[in-house]
């Protein structure tokens, strides 16, 4: 079982190399731009405002060099990201 910790959602990049994004941008604000245009991030912000993040469904982070980055959940990351989330918890 891997490890579960707690990082601060503003301090992790989303994962310009996921093959289910179309966009090949390194650009963080296109990514999360194509996330809400095309991939229906606001009604997932919607979702976790009303229900919180699923303990079962929580992304998958990794360290890479100095960065953190998702490997799994670039929609949920994104959304908590954006300014159109407005939960308290910066934490992931």
């Amino acid at each position: 079982m891997w490890p579960i910790e707690e990082v601060n959602v503003n301090e992790v990049f989303l994962d310009v190399q996921n093959i289910r994004l179309p966009l090949t941008a390194s650009n963080q604000k296109a990514l999360l731009q194509d996330l809400f245009m095309n991939e229906d991030a606001y009604e997932l912000v919607k979702s976790i405002e009303k229900y919180g993040f699923f303990p079962d469904e929580l992304p998958i982070i990794i360290k890479e060099n100095t960065k953190t980055i998702v490997i799994e959940g670039n929609r949920r990351v994104c959304c908590t990201q954006s300014n159109t989330y407005s939960g308290n918890n910066t934490n992931i």
